[in-house]
């Protein structure tokens, strides 16, 4: 069975405030902070659904006939955002 993210985190944001205030960030508390992302991710995984659902198909051709062709690496962008995120000192 699947652990809720949401389920999980929403008890540690104590946690959360004093890495704040150890690294001076200027994010706000864990809740303003991740949103309901942790919700949308629980449900995007199915946390809690007794079955696994229909799979999700997912092709880029018709994106790219249309004119979009400009890709990026997901390792890339992951680092591209933490490193935006971290210059704005919202994560240390």
């Amino acid at each position: 069975m699947s652990r809720s993210l949401h389920e999980y985190y929403t008890p540690h944001s104590a946690l959360w405030d004093d890495i704040r205030k150890r690294h001076q960030l200027q994010s706000g508390d864990l809740a303003s902070f991740v949103g309901q992302s942790l919700q949308y991710c629980d449900h995007m995984l199915r946390v809690g659904e007794p079955n696994p659902g229909a799979a999700t198909i997912v092709s880029t051709v018709k994106l790219h006939t249309a004119g979009f062709t400009e890709v990026m690496d997901t390792e890339a962008m992951m680092v591209k955002w933490i490193t935006s995120l971290r210059s704005r000192q919202l994560l240390p």
